[in-house]
């Protein structure tokens, strides 16, 4: 099993971690369980914002991008527009 606190592997009937001391205890189910379980949540959710900042960056980008085509379009507009006059 694992430590509750660190998450060092120890033995299954230890009552104490060797490493940081920590006790060990369990009510209905073995803190391993409990450690990995949170572990595997901690892991979902890293994941989940990673996408979420993936998705806003390309966004960004996209909208920086069709703001500036649509800018330099009205900027060559008002040139061919009022610049030319003969």
């Amino acid at each position: 099993m694992f430590c509750r606190k660190c998450g060092k592997k120890i033995a299954d009937n230890a009552r104490f971690c060797n490493e940081c001391g920590t006790a060990q205890f369990s009510e209905n189910r073995l803190d391993s369980e409990v450690y990995l379980e949170n572990k595997q949540k901690l892991s979902r959710n890293i994941k989940i914002c990673f996408i979420i900042l993936i998705v806003g960056v390309l966004f960004k980008q996209i909208l920086l991008v069709w703001l500036s085509a649509i800018l330099a379009i009205v900027a060559l507009l008002r040139f061919f527009a009022f610049g030319h006059k003969k």
